[in-house]
């Protein structure tokens, strides 16, 4: 049985912008503390407003948790799907992927249960999920990139994907977060 480890949480908060209070993401999402969407303006946590109230690292972590456990229930999604057995870093990296991705990776499992496949059409499928709201996102470029060589055991680390791009409204952005 797989599991979240500390690596998972690791990769994941190098990954995700970590913020105390929320934000808009690179698709205009509000969001807050470790990759969390907000669905409903009135959502709370801990008796917290997440739209407008700050939270603590403890509450941060919390979230986080119930995100993995609960909303997104990654390693099930992974134990039902992939059929092959994985190492941590291949845990790792489609916890990362589903965690950003939500339920839209059958392709992808697909492609890697598939026994015939190589490492290049891994690569190829896993790199395809780069859009949201049907717009490529630089960020998602890189963000794909670095979970695929994580999988392959080859990753080096966030900082070594991150690349400058200028956003819609002619920012200059850094890496994945806004």
């Amino acid at each position: 049985m797989y599991e979240i480890k500390n690596s998972t949480i690791s990769h994941l908060t190098e990954w995700e912008f970590k913020s105390d209070k929320m934000y808009y993401d690179s698709s205009n999402f509000p969001t807050i503390g470790i990759g969390h969407r907000i669905m409903k303006k009135d959502e709370t946590f801990m008796g917290k407003k997440l739209m407008q109230d700050v939270l603590s690292n403890d509450e941060i972590d919390a979230l986080l948790r119930q995100d993995l456990n609960v909303r997104v229930k990654a390693i099930d999604t992974i134990c039902h799907k992939i059929k092959i057995n994985l190492n941590q870093n291949q845990v790792d990296a489609l916890v990362l992927f589903i965690f950003n991705e939500g339920t839209i990776w059958n392709g992808l499992s697909n492609v890697i249960n598939d026994k015939n496949n190589t490492e290049s059409i891994i690569r190829k499928q896993w790199a395809s999920y780069n859009k949201s709201l049907n717009k490529v996102v630089p960020g998602l470029i890189n963000r794909r990139q670095g979970e695929v060589d994580l999988y392959f055991s080859v990753y080096e680390g966030r900082n070594f994907y991150v690349k400058s791009f200028t956003n819609a409204y002619g920012k200059i952005v850094n890496g994945y977060g806004e």
